[in-house]
């Protein structure tokens, strides 16, 4: 992922075209289907559609991870450059839905208080984000079997997240998708609480500022702390070397 902020003044636009279109495809997604597998479906073809382009972010809460997750990266334009690109697709997302089926499916959860609904979105897509900044970490080994082995273990972990949140708060871990679902919903069919909406956009970039500061400061720096010698595959060597000895051991 950090190479979305690598980019040169003439991939800029393909960058943001990238997430225009991988975070429309998610949220489209969620739209028509509202299914947790579907939507996993969709969030692995979008980033594995739109990787090389930008990153395959399709979410402003992953943009903010990566942001402050690498010490490296200091660019406001990119990252307000990806949120834009992220939003405007997310609502060209609702707009055809609406479009396409005259409904709006809100994510307006009732049954928990807003305090709670806060808190749970925060934790929820700190755990999201964290995992999806670890596995696609170019100095861990990303090469391309491990990219389909973080896309996998990122889809499933949103499947549970999703399934087991669905039901009380919405478990959106995506500022994209719950900001333009809800506003839309509130432009087409008035079928939203306009006070809900600061959940999941505070809630959620809260989530990803805490997943780029938790693997800057503690994942990073415990990594380099095992792999002091340079080698960026001490960590997988070191589980290599372990199950030698294991084989060793039982023979």
């Amino acid at each position: 992922m950090e190479k979305a902020f690598e980019l040169s003044k003439c991939q800029i636009f393909y960058a943001c075209v990238g997430e225009f279109f991988a975070t429309f495809l998610l949220v489209y997604a969620v739209q028509m289907t509202f299914n947790a597998l579907a939507i996993a479906t969709a969030l692995w073809i979008a980033i594995t559609m739109t990787d090389k382009l930008s990153g395959g972010h399709a979410n402003p809460a992953v943009t903010t991870g990566v942001w402050l997750g690498n010490r490296h990266l200091h660019k406001w334009g990119m990252l307000l450059l990806y949120w834009l690109s992220q939003t405007i697709g997310g609502f060209i997302a609702c707009f055809l839905t609406y479009g396409f089926s005259e409904r709006m499916l809100p994510i307006n959860p009732e049954s928990h208080w807003q305090v709670q609904q806060f808190f749970l979105e925060v934790v929820n897509t700190c755990i999201f984000v964290t995992n999806v900044l670890i596995c696609k970490d170019s100095k861990r080994n990303y090469t391309k079997d491990n990219f389909h082995l973080a896309t996998i273990v990122a889809g499933t972990l949103f499947v549970v997240i999703t399934i087991a949140g669905n039901f009380g708060y919405g478990a959106c871990m995506n500022p994209a998708v719950g900001f333009t679902i809800n506003i839309s919903s509130l432009i087409f069919v008035q079928d939203m609480q306009m006070y809900r909406v600061w959940i999941w956009i505070v809630g959620q970039f809260i989530g990803g500022f805490l997943a780029g500061l938790l693997k800057r400061f503690f994942i990073d720096k415990a990594y380099d702390s095992m792999n002091s010698n340079g080698d960026p595959s001490g960590m997988f060597n070191m589980m290599s070397e372990f199950a030698d000895m294991t084989q060793k051991l039982q023979s």
